[in-house]
């Protein structure tokens, strides 16, 4: 009876330990930021500045659940805009797929309907044509 109390003491302070690491580990280590990747005008095609921060996300998926949004800037047509953010969120999936990311990847358009700038030039627009990820875990 006194070695089973005792394993059971022991293996309660384990338990402590690691939970205690576990919160000084997030403390020190904020969460991973889900940035945001950026796609130019009228295409789909994964960047080459943007497949290092694909390659991040697909290191950090491990196994979670994982939505990503395709939107475009407001030139074109809701329809075509609709159909392009879809067709970016599929190729960042392929992307992440391809670069051994393991998950549930599920894809969405919001097309022009969710600008990150709501400006009306340039500059606002490069910031639109983008994919955006939600991990559920």
């Amino acid at each position: 009876v006194r070695a089973a109390g005792k394993a059971g003491i022991e293996a309660a302070k384990g338990a402590a330990i690691e939970t205690a690491g576990q919160e000084i580990a997030k403390a020190l280590a904020p969460e991973y930021e889900w940035a945001p990747v950026y796609f130019d005008f009228d295409k789909s095609e994964i960047r080459a500045d943007q497949r290092g921060m694909l390659m991040a996300h697909a290191e950090h998926l491990r196994g979670a659940q994982l939505t990503i949004f395709g939107n475009c800037d407001e030139r074109g047509s809701t329809e075509y805009n609709l159909a392009l953010g879809l067709k970016r969120a599929q190729e960042a999936r392929s992307f992440l797929q391809k670069a051994g990311a393991k998950g549930d990847i599920k894809v969405f358009s919001y097309g022009e309907e969710l600008p990150k700038d709501p400006g009306h030039d340039e500059t606002a627009w490069a910031k639109n044509r983008r994919a955006d990820f939600a991990v559920d875990r």
